[in-house]
């Protein structure tokens, strides 16, 4: 059974949006309330995680050249923790993501 075009395109758009955009967003606009907010949430908590960590970065290199010594670069713990949150947001989008093109 086919779709009707208007239903598959928007199908089509939030599988895009899901996988190559915004994890969750995707799985919110095809009607996946609780599953796109869950999405959402790990998604945009891993990048305000790695944002923060960037800022507290910045911060402290900063103040690190201004009295002479050498910046402490990026703990790789943070980024590991960023990508772990964004990861898992990717896959359970990209789950929906197979559940939308069925």
């Amino acid at each position: 059974m086919r779709l009707p075009h208007k239903r598959r395109d928007r199908l089509q758009v939030a599988i895009v949006i899901n996988q190559l955009a915004t994890p969750g967003l995707g799985s919110w606009i095809a009607g996946h309330r609780i599953a796109g907010a869950g999405q959402l949430a790990l998604s945009v908590s891993g990048f305000l995680y790695f944002l923060v960590r960037c800022v507290e970065l910045v911060g402290t290199s900063i103040r690190t050249a201004l009295d002479g010594g050498i910046s402490p670069g990026f703990p790789m713990e943070a980024w590991n923790r960023a990508l772990l949150l964004i990861g898992i947001s990717w896959l359970l989008a990209g789950i929906t993501s197979l559940q939308l093109f069925r």
